[in-house]
């Protein structure tokens, strides 16, 4: 589970945008290899793991995450009920929408597409 608490990204070492919501998708390719001859079941192999995170209604303070959109980010997370468990990926940026009203902060929702594995960790940072 995703720790509600101090969900942040990071940009250069410095903070540049809070989020309020977070969800993880995570998913497998599957090949159907049911036998034809079998007309009441299938059957599946797995295949490539994928995951994404979208961060959604985050308050931005600094524009240079916008600039920096083209970089790979590592992602982590703490587990819930544990200080020091967490759950890090590396991704892409692969959607950023973002709104504003005048006297208001701007928000907006960001997706981040997982490059590799999404890997539990367990102890410091």
């Amino acid at each position: 589970m995703i720790h509600g608490r101090n969900i942040l990204i990071y940009a250069g070492g410095h903070v540049v945008a809070a989020a309020r919501t977070c969800s993880i998708s995570m998913s497998v390719d599957d090949t159907d290899v049911s036998n034809p001859a079998d007309l009441k079941n299938r059957c599946y192999l797995t295949g490539r793991k994928s995951w994404s995170m979208t961060i959604t209604k985050l308050v931005t303070v600094a524009h240079t995450f916008f600039e920096n959109t083209d970089q790979e980010v590592r992602l982590s997370f703490m587990v819930r009920g544990s200080s020091t468990d967490r759950m890090t990926g590396n991704a892409i940026v692969k959607n950023v929408e973002v709104s504003g009203t005048v006297g208001s902060l701007t928000t907006g929702n960001f997706t981040f597409q997982g490059t590799g594995p999404l890997e539990y960790q367990s102890g410091d940072l």
